[in-house]
């Protein structure tokens, strides 16, 4: 009997293990298959193409940068020094906005934390590229800025709202306000408007206000979200958010071989241990949607569903968004562009996968560049960034045609 158990054990665990071989075998094979090397451009994305209009002739520029929260602390972080070069350009018609994850890892702790001064000295890196660039931008939150969804993060939130206000404000604003969901709308120029949400918000399950602001409940975000793109339909809105409507990298379900063979490299980019098979459970896991950070969890589900029920009333809309460590733009729905600018830092790397969505990807460091023409054209281009900190761009086109 005891003998006939141990049988039984010994055969569960060896159909257990190959289970998890087979399935991780189907999907290093799929994201093998998926996944890319330098830069990928569809070919709708070609034959749709950019203009060559003097830069004299544009309105406004919008700069979009996500996920900068971790910058060298010892030099310039190359790709805050290309946005800033970049900025300076049309300095007078650029706007820039951060997309969140602006201070890596808990976002900003309180005065008397130990952390508080290293905290500081990240988020300084990027205040002062803005200050130096003499432009106006605004700060939205990320789930880092809510430190990691933890108890702490509104204190975390509203602390770094403070740190703005208390030396940058009216320059640079953190939005939208207070912890609050949003959505917020600043109006650039006369022709364009942002419109900023605080997408943890809906995934944050540690305390977080609500009476307290316009809107207290998700119902009344996209009842005002609907509202707005309704009196905006003569306008170019974009929607801000740090966390994406669709992605072909990591949050979105999509690992590499080396996320199933070594996944220790999610931990410390030197730690090249090869775990086969037991290293599938990592990426597994976070495909059946254990982390609310990820698209497969119900509640971020959740986000994108109650978001797009609004987008698809409106057309041409702009979704800009972080969080995935990769530049993507994609086809949204109804029309809409969705944008994926989180490659802030250099020091970041995932891999990254194309899909039926894709218009352009790239694993580079960068940013994005939305530029408003007095023909009303809106180009929207990719900035990688060279050996030397310059900007270069890597990709434009025309979406509204």
């Amino acid at each position: 009997m005891k003998q006939s158990l141990v049988q039984k054990y010994n055969l569960h665990n060896k159909l257990t293990y190959l289970l998890i071989l087979s399935a991780a075998t189907l999907i290093i094979f799929y994201s093998t298959n998926k996944s890319i090397q330098g830069n990928y451009i569809s070919a709708e994305a070609k034959s749709i193409g950019g203009t060559n209009q003097s830069d004299s002739l544009i309105i406004n520029r919008i700069l979009l940068i996500g996920d900068a929260g971790d910058p060298s602390l010892t030099n310039q972080e190359p790709v805050l020094l290309a946005m800033q070069k970049q900025a300076t350009q049309l300095q007078a018609k650029s706007f820039i906005i951060t997309l969140g994850d602006n201070i890596y890892p808990y976002g900003m702790p309180g005065i008397e934390d130990g952390e508080r001064l290293i905290a500081e000295d990240k988020f300084k890196r990027q205040l002062d590229l803005i200050i130096n660039s003499k432009v106006n931008a605004v700060f939205l939150p990320g789930n880092h800025d809510w430190a990691q969804g933890t108890e702490e993060g509104w204190k975390s939130i509203k602390n770094e709202q403070e740190f703005i206000n208390s030396k940058y404000f009216p320059q640079i604003r953190f939005l939208p306000e207070n912890g609050c969901p949003g959505p917020s709308v600043i109006e650039v120029g006369d022709k364009i408007k942002i419109i900023a949400l605080d997408s943890q918000w809906w995934l944050h399950s540690g305390t977080k206000p609500s009476v307290a602001c316009d809107c207290s409940s998700e119902n009344e975000v996209v009842k005002t979200l609907d509202s707005l793109l309704t009196a905006y339909t003569s306008d170019i809105v974009v929607i801000a958010a740090h966390h994406p409507l669709a992605s072909y990298g990591p949050h979105g379900g999509y690992f590499s071989w080396k996320d199933h063979v070594f996944p220790l490299l999610n931990l410390n980019s030197n730690l090249w241990i090869p775990l086969p098979v037991i290293g599938s459970i990592y990426p597994l896991t976070r495909m059946m949607g254990i982390s609310n950070q990820d698209m497969s969890n119900s509640e971020y589900q959740n986000y994108i569903s109650r978001i797009e029920d609004v987008l698809k009333n409106h057309k041409n809309i702009i979704y800009a968004s972080g969080h995935e460590h990769s530049l993507q733009i994609l086809n949204g729905i109804n029309k809409s562009i969705y944008l994926v600018s989180g490659f802030g830092t250099s020091s970041h790397h995932t891999e990254l996968a194309k899909g039926e969505r894709t218009l352009f990807a790239a694993s580079q460091p960068g940013f994005m560049q939305i530029d408003l023409y007095k023909d009303g054209k809106v180009q929207i281009s990719v900035f990688e960034v060279d050996e030397k900190s310059n900007p270069v761009k890597a990709f434009s086109f025309c979406p509204f045609m």
